[in-house]
């Protein structure tokens, strides 16, 4: 294929990032012992600024830092201890166990959603699909879905330059309707009508801009084959950004702090979302009729919202449709895979900022809807209780969050301004802690880690808040862009969406309330006096 010059200095950085790297052992031991010792010193400044009043005013204090956080802090502990349990005792041995003679699966399904999506991006996930296919021992078949003649000309241009391997072929087929959603459940039917022996095959679910790491069929198809429970897989994943170092900085974090939620939830054969971008799952689960259609049609009901269609989320409906309905076929369990790579695309024509806060609109609002119904999921009969509780955390943190950063404000305005320094000390300790933990998990350092976890604490907190009022609010960010609202007359519409901002703003009233009343700012007789008045 031919690119032009920027298509040409893309490509040369994706191949830079997918090729091993030269290890600089000494040089990152130099720049991580600097970054430790100015931040170190950082915390230790607040320290000594707040050290006088530590015994002043000490139970505002202690609310201050947070009771809350001490349970919080309680927690992670406990996240640490089952991340360090599955990365170095239970997933070495698991891959030690693991077989690549394959005799129980024998082939794999690949679906690759692509719409209007640029030659240079085209080119390197398929170049990686093809190439990594060529390895394995199964035959692979890959079916792309999509309408647009342009992605069917790079396709065949590309099959020239790499032609498939003998184990491997490909379909390319037409989408009925438009959206993500519409394009994998035309591809499940499709794989339905040639699948010859469904109960031992795998189909992998992908974004159509997710490039395939070295050996991601090899390091994870195996475990199918040593575990019949095992329902589904998800890998790790890292990112290849174009255009904004804060979104870049933002979603690197995000990723390793996704690294280490999923080691731990893995710790219990359970994640809590098969992500999108790149997972695998049993080929007779996603031939069923009812899994296409939560695929393609999944939904709520909701008292203010009415029915809601969900444009977004379809990892969330694969992962709630055996989450939900895995023990009927004795395949309920999950497996996170840490050493297996998929590398997100992301090119950024805005700010970074502006970016950010869209995808944790879309991310948040996606949470929301599938949320409540996995509440309902019992814990103990059908789930552990730790990861029952995981999934009640998502509406937890983005009170504590709020209330802890509130209750700081709050006594440094009406009470004393060293509760202030107090609150970035304590937060900053913490956050230092946990970066260390992470860029350990992840195997190398994090120097953007404390002021992107301060902009997702807080922000992204209030952005939470927001989601949790407006779950009928969707946007589609990629290509063949789709946004909907909710349904219903002009007057209907008005009445949901002003209350949808009432009770996002009632929750913020509430909380900055709750916080004065406990803190002493204000008591029962200031307000009976104000209500006198």
């Amino acid at each position: 294929m031919e690119f032009s010059k920027e298509s040409t200095i893309y490509l040369e950085k994706i191949n830079k990032i997918l090729s091993p790297q030269k290890k600089e052992g000494l040089k990152n031991i130099i720049i991580i012992m600097l970054y430790s010792i100015a931040i170190l010193s950082l915390i230790y400044l607040l320290y000594e600024i707040t050290r006088r009043y530590w015994y002043y005013d000490s139970i505002k204090l202690v609310i201050a830092i947070g009771i809350l956080g001490g349970i919080r802090l309680f927690i992670r502990f406990l996240h640490i201890a089952r991340v360090i349990i599955y990365k170095i005792i239970l997933f070495p041995r698991l891959k030690r166990e693991a077989s690549t003679s394959f005799s129980n699966i024998k082939n794999l399904f690949v679906i690759v959603p692509t719409y209007m999506e640029k030659d240079w991006i085209t080119y390197s996930v398929f170049k990686s699909i093809i190439l990594e296919s060529a390895k394995v021992l199964i035959h692979v078949t890959v079916v792309v879905c999509t309408n647009d003649p342009g992605d069917r000309k790079n396709i065949h241009d590309i099959l020239e330059e790499f032609p498939l391997a003998d184990n491997t072929d490909m379909h390319i087929i037409n989408q009925t309707k438009t959206g993500k959603r519409n394009a994998l459940a035309d591809s499940l039917c499709f794989i339905r009508t040639i699948a010859k022996e469904p109960e031992r095959s795998l189909i992998a679910l992908m974004d159509g801009d997710a490039i395939w790491g070295k050996n991601l069929l090899l390091k994870t198809l195996p475990y199918f084959e040593v575990n019949p429970r095992l329902a589904g897989v998800t890998t790790n994943e890292e990112i290849i950004s174009f255009g904004s170092d804060f979104y870049e900085h933002w979603f690197d974090f995000r990723l390793s702090i996704r690294d280490y939620y999923m080691s731990s939830h893995s710790f219990s054969k359970k994640i809590l979302c098969l992500t999108g971008r790149f997972s695998v799952i049993r080929g007779d689960i996603g031939v069923r009729d009812d899994f296409i259609e939560i695929v393609g049609n999944d939904s709520m009901n909701h008292w203010l919202w009415g029915y809601v269609k969900f444009l977004g989320g379809d990892d969330k409906s694969t992962w709630f449709w055996i989450y939900k309905n895995g023990h009927l076929i004795n395949k309920n369990e999950f497996m996170y895979i840490p050493d297996a790579t998929a590398y997100t695309i992301e090119c950024i024509n805005e700010n970074g900022v502006m970016r950010t806060l869209k995808n944790l609109k879309r991310w948040f609002t996606n949470t929301a809807r599938n949320n409540t119904r996995s509440l309902l999921i019992p814990p103990f009969v059908r789930t552990p209780f730790f990861i029952w509780f995981c999934i009640l955390s998502q509406r937890l943190t983005m009170f504590t969050n709020f209330i802890g950063v509130i209750t700081a404000i709050t006594l440094s305005i009406f009470v004393n301004i060293i509760f202030l320094p107090a609150f970035l000390y304590v937060f900053l300790l913490g956050s230092f802690f946990i970066n260390i933990v992470i860029s350990i998990s992840r195997k190398r350092m994090l120097y953007h880690g404390i002021y992107i976890r301060f902009f997702d604490q807080f922000v992204g907190t209030v952005v939470k808040l927001w989601a949790f009022s407006h779950m009928a609010q969707q946007k589609w960010l990629h290509r063949g862009g789709q946004k909907m609202e909710v349904k219903g007359g002009s007057l209907s519409n008005l009445l949901r969406l002003t209350y949808g901002k009432y009770e996002f703003g009632i929750k913020i009233v509430l909380i900055v309330f709750l916080v004065m009343l406990v803190t002493g700012i204000l008591n029962f007789n200031t307000l009976r006096l104000m209500w006198s008045r």
